[in-house]
């Protein structure tokens, strides 16, 4: 294996602002890349995705 080649443990999550609240928004959507391990928020709407081990 060529030593630039990294296997990551990646998701790829997607977000419209999409809710059953009274402070729901609605934006457009848009794919985040979350790193296992890693947190990343919805610039547009502030909902967190969390990349967790089920182990």
């Amino acid at each position: 294996m060529n030593d630039n080649n990294k296997e990551q443990m990646v998701k790829i999550v997607c977000c419209s602002g999409e809710g059953d609240t009274a402070d729901y928004v609605e934006h457009p959507k848009i794919y985040l890349t979350i790193s296992m391990g890693q947190e990343i928020t919805c610039p547009y709407c502030s909902r967190i995705f969390a990349f967790i081990s089920r182990d």
